[in-house]
């Protein structure tokens, strides 16, 4: 019921009728916190269970600098940021914290830009890369790629 309260908080915060930056990706962890991904903002915004929030993690802060779209949780409840451009993924501790990836090192520049990011069951991240392939007449095309990391510090490819 604490996350039902939380995501009616969520919709009722959206709806105001404010001057606000488009919020993208949205995560709801275990005690029932809601975390918005404020992009043009270039910060997370934390709403708690009794629908309070605030300016939970501003990303110049901590150092994440290349656009950051992408957000999770993993089975610990740890919340990653993706950076879009940069190729870093941030660990944010419950203290709004932010620690490198261990295994950062593995992404290349190669695959294109982090689009999305995700955790399996199993406790396995997955990213989805963006490569911006020529324009056409009929606009953009991209090429994408969903890669699984394995614990070992390599990428499966699951859909190139």
């Amino acid at each position: 019921m604490r996350s039902l309260s939380a995501v009616i908080t969520l919709l009722l915060v959206l709806a105001a009728p404010v001057a606000a930056h488009p919020c993208y990706r949205i995560v709801v962890d275990r005690a029932g916190h809601v975390f918005l991904m404020d992009v043009p903002g270039r910060k997370i915004i934390r709403i708690a269970p009794d629908g309070t929030w605030q300016d939970w993690l501003e990303f110049e802060k901590i150092g994440i600098d290349n656009d950051p779209h992408a957000l999770a949780l993993d089975a610990d409840g740890r919340l990653h940021v993706a950076e879009t451009y940069g190729l870093r993924i941030w660990v944010v501790t419950e203290k709004g914290k932010a620690e490198l990836h261990p295994l950062v090192e593995t992404l290349k520049p190669d695959r294109g830009v982090v689009q999305d990011l995700l955790f399996a069951p199993d406790g396995r991240m997955h990213l989805l890369f963006r490569e911006q392939l020529k324009r056409t007449g009929n606009g953009a095309r991209a090429r994408y790629r969903l890669v699984r990391l394995e614990g070992d510090g390599r990428f499966t490819e699951l859909l190139d």
